[in-house]
């Protein structure tokens, strides 16, 4: 994509400064530009390392914290049941050792559930922030790409993956027709039933991934 550029004041090499964008034509004196964008080996190493480290704070120190949640539990049914039974009994209070076990298997149920329960959202809340530190690396990419020949305003540049599909478009690439893009789809779904629940994209996750939902119910 091309742009025609008209003059709007130079810094000290004499390079015109670009003034601003009309109908895709960001204008400064006498030179016809290409917007183009291009990701450099180091900062395509440093993006990856930053969704690989990401990755090993879900496998090294996140999920390590519930690979033992059935022995928890369990002893924390057994440390209910020894702390009840030391309790001295009395006329008023009389310690049924049948009663005492029954109700701390019904502790250490409870605490196993809490238990996954707080497994099931970590990994959720970990898929949710994944999405969004790749939805942020791309827009920080473009932005950068970008901001030399246009006027922008990051906070308000490619919001969502519909302005940022259109954006590589804009510099002819189908970002749907990557091998990736499936995968990267897929994700953005479950980010946005986790964090909104049952409506469209659930709907549309539940045809391309079925089995998501039923891990989810029969985990």
């Amino acid at each position: 994509m091309y742009f025609r550029l008209v003059p709007g004041g130079a810094d000290k090499s004499g390079f015109p400064h670009m003034i601003k964008l009309e109908h895709r034509e960001a204008r400064i004196v006498g030179l016809l530009v290409k917007s183009q964008i291009y990701l450099p080996e180091m900062d395509k190493k440093h993006l990856k390392s930053q969704i690989t480290w990401f990755a090993r704070i879900l496998t090294e120190k996140l999920l390590p914290l519930f690979f033992n949640i059935e022995q928890e539990a369990d002893k924390h049914a057994n440390s209910y049941y020894e702390s009840s039974m030391q309790q001295t009994a009395s006329d008023e209070y009389c310690i049924d050792p049948a009663s005492v076990a029954e109700t701390a298997i019904e502790k250490g149920l409870e605490h196993y559930e809490y238990l996954r329960l707080g497994r099931y959202n970590v990994l959720l809340a970990w898929h949710v922030t994944l999405y969004e530190l790749f939805e942020q690396q791309v827009r920080a990419f473009l932005f950068k790409e970008m901001r030399q020949l246009f006027k922008l305003n990051f906070k308000s540049f490619c919001t969502n993956i519909d302005k940022i599909k259109k954006t590589f478009l804009f510099h002819h690439l189908d970002i749907e027709k990557l091998s990736c893009w499936p995968v990267i789809d897929e994700l953005r779904l479950v980010c946005n039933v986790v964090k909104h629940g049952e409506g469209e994209s659930a709907n549309h996750l539940g045809k391309v991934n079925l089995s998501i939902f039923k891990k989810c119910i029969f985990r």
